[in-house]
Order: structure tokens, then C-alpha cells, then sequence
């Protein structure tokens, strides 16, 4: 799981070099905000918790527990993708700090969070509409639904901070080769 994290980030990054190796520079690019990543990192754990909850709810398809079972784990991923929801809202309050590429990940996570509340608001008007039909394959299809899009978005989320925690690293690492060591003489 890490190894596939770690290859998915770097080849995220092999991407974004591809890409800028051809646009010009501009002279003073914006430092990263630390608001911005303090709410992208919390932006990733409600987007954590929401897949990993809608994970135990689609386990839940494959037991025998009652509609109220999955009534109450549909809550606590409402919870987590409201939570989401206001991070994202004070991420969209706080663009305007953000360095180009945390503007970027702020507009592609607006979509994100629109479909998770989408698919989930979905997945709960299905069960109210169908209590008693928790083991049957369309709930089933609601909820295994529900469950790809906030996994999927949830790790396209840890990228973007994953990403931003390796862009620091290179930067630092990047200053500390430029800067002149106390054994050189000039």
C-alpha cells in the first residue's frame, strides 16, 4: 500500500516536471502557504475517514445487519464529507494565499467533494426509499458506488498533500545546495 502511495506520487511529480520542463519561469513564484497545507492535511483526513467508513458500510452489504445498522454508518460518512465540505469551503476563503500549485489542487478538489456529497446524498435517499431492501444488489450497487468515489477521492486528496510535503523537501534541499559551505573560500 505504501510502495503503491510512494509510485504514485512520484510518478505524479515525473508528470509535473514533464510538463513544466517547457513553460517559461516566472521570476518570483508565490510561496506555499502553510494555512492552505494545515487545510489540505485536514481536507485528507475527513476524506480519510469518509472512505474509510463507507468501506465498513460496504462490508455491511454482505452481513445480515439491519437497515438502521447501515442508517447510522450513512450518518457518520455524512458527517465526515460535511466536515470535508467545510474545509473546502475555508480552502476556496483561502485561494487566494495559496501558491499556484495549491490553487490548483483547491479547484480540483471543488469537484471532488461536490460528487462525494452527490453519490452519498444518493446512497441515502435510496435507503430511505427502500429500508427493507439493504441486501438486495441495488442498495448494494448504491453503496459499493459510494464507496469507489470517496476512496478515490480521499487518495487523490493524500496525493495533492503528499505531493505538496515533497515539493518542501525539494525546495529545501534545492536552497540548502545553493547555499555557499563554511569550508569554501570565495
Amino acid at each position: 500500500m505504501r510502495f503503491r502511495r510512494i509510485l504514485s506520487v512520484s510518478a505524479i511529480l515525473f508528470a509535473l516536471i514533464l510538463m513544466m520542463a517547457g513553460l517559461p519561469r516566472a521570476s518570483a513564484q508565490a510561496a506555499d502557504s502553510a494555512h492552505v497545507n494545515r487545510l489540505l492535511t485536514d481536507a485528507e483526513h475527513y476524506a480519510n475517514q469518509a472512505s474509510n467508513d463507507s468501506e465498513e458500510l460496504e462490508t455491511y452489504t454482505r452481513t445480515k445487519a439491519g437497515w438502521e445498522t447501515h442508517a447510522h454508518q450513512l450518518e457518520r460518512i455524512r458527517e465526515h464529507v460535511n466536515n470535508l465540505g467545510k474545509v473546502v469551503q475555508r480552502l476556496n476563503e483561502a485561494r487566494s494565499e495559496g501558491s499556484p500549485w495549491q490553487q490548483t489542487t483547491i479547484d480540483r478538489i471543488n469537484p471532488l467533494m461536490h460528487e462525494m456529497a452527490m453519490q452519498l446524498t444518493a446512497t441515502i435517499q435510496h435507503l430511505t426509499e427502500h429500508q427493507g431492501e439493504v441486501q438486495m444488489k441495488p442498495y448494494q450497487d448504491y453503496v459499493r458506488a459510494t464507496y469507489e468515489v470517496n476512496r478515490r477521492a480521499a487518495r487523490i486528496i493524500s496525493d495533492y498533500v503528499e505531493y505538496g510535503k515533497a515539493k518542501s523537501k525539494a525546495e529545501v534541499l534545492g536552497q540548502q545546495m545553493k547555499a555557499p559551505s563554511s569550508g569554501e573560500s570565495e
